[in-house]
């Protein structure tokens, strides 16, 4: 049996991270929740369709459990990351 994922979260809405969330809505992928550490790209995505979130705990917050959460992670490698994952993982 396949799942197919109705629901992202998606972080990081850099020249990649936007481009990739664009497509996704624009392709009829429309349950998406965003966040970002700039808050007019996240107003871009909510004008395109998406959902947009304040904080990382909100996005993962908005999330629904079943049947799983799926949170996406654009940023650039090191320690950035390493924080912004840990921070998913503690929510």
């Amino acid at each position: 049996m396949t799942d197919k994922i109705s629901q992202l979260g998606f972080i990081g809405l850099g020249r990649m991270g936007f481009n990739m969330v664009s497509r996704l809505i624009d392709n009829g992928f429309k349950d998406i929740v965003v966040w970002n550490r700039s808050p007019d790209r996240i107003k871009e995505v909510v004008e395109k369709g998406g959902k947009g979130a304040q904080t990382v705990e909100e996005l993962v917050g908005m999330l629904k459990p079943e049947p799983r959460k799926v949170v996406w992670i654009m940023l650039p490698a090191g320690t950035v990351t390493d924080a912004i994952f840990k921070e998913v993982l503690g929510v």
